[in-house]
């Protein structure tokens, strides 16, 4: 279990800044004093917590924002949720943003709902935490989960946000097994050690995004060669993103014959064929006659 002195802090920012929210019937969050028995450290029991995100959606018999959840827990004293509805801009551990509602369950109870009658239109950004509690209101520690995915967040500070009617996390993609999974990748083509690469390409290798100014054909990897410029980290963004979905672009198929200045997507990465090609079947990634211009929104 985590401290708890997060949440104290949780507490605090209820009472100061909230003005539309319900925290008059907010539960009192305990401080427990940490007490280890060094004797039995060998044989520590570590319990886990799994939440799943099932769905949010706006009712509109009631003008009402709704959260669905699903959990697993094996810890023994295990006391229910805590559910934060907040504006776009709320943070539950930095402190920023606006709290609109915060409503508190029993382990039976996973949903939870927020009144627009007092806020307003459901065209807006909603910040949402689903906090498990243990009997005596510290934070358990725990995993969120979306569409069998970990949303990635720091210790307990895992955030979801209800963008005009869509879902939106961010992925924990340290813990994603599977490499075509859209929001983990960037769409840069990997660095290939025997491809030409025409000037100002841009190429993923080892995390980080690189970028040529003449035309490149050695075995040299990008960090040990002097015509590839190191733009950045690949999640900082340093390479072209297009405001358009992959599913406006035709997907790359082998075998397919490409007329010139024709556009394709393939893994998230959009491409333009700089020649007609006849029976394409070298990935657009792979091929210089495949020219990458940018990344696509997933789907």
């Amino acid at each position: 279990m985590k401290s708890i002195l997060p949440l104290l802090f949780i507490c605090v920012l209820f009472f100061s800044c909230a003005t539309d929210d319900d925290t008059s019937n907010m539960p009192m969050i305990k401080e427990n004093e940490a007490r280890i028995d060094m004797s039995q450290l060998g044989s520590a029991v570590f319990f886990t917590t799994r939440v799943d995100l099932e769905n949010i959606y706006y009712e509109y018999d009631g003008n009402n924002v709704v959260v669905e959840w699903s959990f697993t827990s094996d810890y023994p004293s295990f006391g229910g949720f805590q559910v934060i509805f907040g504006n776009g801009e709320y943070d539950a551990i930095a402190g920023t943003g606006h709290i609109f509602h915060v409503v508190t369950t029993d382990e039976n109870t996973t949903s939870a709902s927020l009144n627009l009658d007092d806020i307003g239109s459901i065209n807006r950004v909603f910040t949402i935490y689903i906090f498990p509690l243990t009997d005596s209101l510290g934070i358990l520690d725990y995993n969120l989960f979306y569409e069998n995915k970990p949303v990635k967040g720091d210790d307990v500070n895992k955030k979801i946000q209800y963008d005009h009617g869509v879902i939106k996390v961010q992925y924990d993609c340290n813990k994603i097994q599977d490499p075509s999974f859209c929001p983990c990748i960037s769409g840069v083509p990997s660095w290939n050690e025997v491809q030409l690469y025409y000037e100002n390409s841009y190429v993923e290798y080892e995390s980080m995004i690189y970028k040529n100014s003449i035309e490149v054909s050695s075995y040299f990897t990008p960090p040990n060669s002097s015509l590839w410029e190191n733009l950045g980290p690949v999640s900082e963004g340093n390479f072209p993103m297009l405001d358009e979905d992959c599913d406006d672009y035709s997907q790359w198929i082998s075998g397919t014959n490409y007329a010139a200045d024709g556009m394709v997507t393939f893994e998230k990465g959009v491409y333009k064929t700089r020649t007609e090609i006849m029976n394409s079947v070298v990935l657009p990634s792979d091929d210089p006659n495949f020219e990458f211009i940018g990344s696509c929104n997933c789907d």
